[in-house]
């Protein structure tokens, strides 16, 4: 758009100055045309190069200034410095430069007849003159009216997109917040469930397997002794199965996440980064050891280290799943000692994985836990 303004306004320049150059020549006698020729255009460009205030009126005076010298003879009438005139349309293309209209402008348009009068200028070079200059003044103004719109437009249109990124924004982020109260809700629901069916149905199931061993224990019938041994092996093998289902129940019921972010919450030692980069779907055994690992390494940080900074990441790959714990301290604990870190390579070894432990640099765990085929 810009590009096309630019290749528009350099045509009606180009205009302007044909119009001008052949009111010159129209009236020129010998070779020395070519000097007010020479002026005009150095004013006309002087309100482009030189970015002064009120430069037009400073044009406006050289040109009175020529017209005089002109008039009172004191240079050769034949340097016919007065059409220098012929280019006031040119100037004032040159120097408008803002939507509305100003005094110097206005000056300059009133003094194309007082300086023509005095220059001896034909009336009809006169209105030539003066009908150019108020059709480039007001193409100027127009063209300058447009790109102003269009400014104000594209201002707006931006102005409306980075409200509506902030929108879109707004609404991800109370989707996401909606989403996790939700999926909080549903989890604490699901551990409910499987607090209750434990405490209610399990014992009450434990209680039946224990009186039917005691029935059998004073039965002497052989008959309903095995009758009694096999309600106690149903029984059993239901409470079995209540287990198993509660087990799975309890660990969809863990959020690892928002434990892993209660953990960083409750330590107040110094800052801690977290990354969490989980997406499948892990077991109770796993989340257990994470967070196991996750607060014995806060500990050892919070009793060991004077850090200012912890980091953990925790992200999965095709593979494996890796766990990096690393703080910015100076006096990490040994590497090979304390209950703590023996206690965390244990966890790690039972879930299938490996673990290194660094002091360099800081204290530093780096787990690797490769996932079951």
């Amino acid at each position: 758009m810009y590009q096309k303004y630019r290749i528009k306004t350099n045509f009606i320049g180009l205009l302007v100055f044909v119009s001008c150059l052949s009111i010159s020549l129209r009236s020129a006698t010998d070779v020395y045309i070519i000097i007010p020729i020479c002026l005009g255009l150095i004013l006309a460009l002087s309100t482009i190069i030189f970015k002064y205030d009120h430069m037009v009126a400073l044009v406006n005076i050289c040109l009175a200034l020529l017209v005089c010298l002109d008039a009172a003879k004191i240079i050769p009438s034949y340097l016919d410095l007065r059409y220098s005139l012929v280019y006031i349309p040119l100037i004032l293309y040159f120097s408008i430069d803002r939507p509305r209209m100003s005094l110097e402008e206005v000056v300059l348009l009133v003094s194309i007849p007082v300086l023509g009068h005095f220059a001896s200028l034909g009336p009809a070079d006169i209105g030539i003159l003066l009908g150019v200059s108020g059709l480039v003044f007001i193409i100027g103004k127009y063209s300058l009216n447009i790109i102003d719109l269009e400014n104000k437009y594209y201002s707006y249109y931006h102005r409306s997109k980075g409200e509506k990124y902030k929108l879109e924004s707004l609404y991800q982020s109370l989707n996401i917040d909606q989403n996790n109260r939700i999926e909080n809700a549903i989890l604490s629901e699901r551990n409910r469930i499987s607090r209750d069916i434990h405490d209610g149905l399990g014992h009450l199931t434990s209680r039946a397997i224990l009186q039917l061993g005691a029935l059998m224990v004073v039965e002497k019938d052989p008959v309903k002794k095995d009758a009694l041994n096999e309600i106690k092996n149903t029984l059993s093998e239901g409470m079995t199965e209540v287990r198993r289902s509660l087990h799975n129940l309890q660990s969809e019921s863990i959020n690892l996440k928002a434990e892993i972010d209660k953990l960083i919450d409750e330590f107040t030692f110094c800052r801690v980064s977290f990354s969490y980069g989980l997406t499948s779907d892990f077991d109770m055994a796993f989340k257990y050891s994470i967070l196991y690992i996750i607060k014995e390494a806060l500990t050892n940080v919070s009793k060991h280290s004077n850090a200012s900074l912890v980091n953990i990441t925790l992200v999965e790959m095709k593979t494996a799943t890796y766990l990096k714990i690393s703080d910015n301290g100076t006096n990490p604990p040994a590497k090979d000692g304390g209950m703590g870190l023996f206690s965390i390579s244990k966890r790690i070894e039972d879930l299938g994985g490996k673990v290194e432990i660094s002091t360099q640099d800081g204290f530093r765990i780096f787990a690797t836990i490769y996932k079951k085929d």
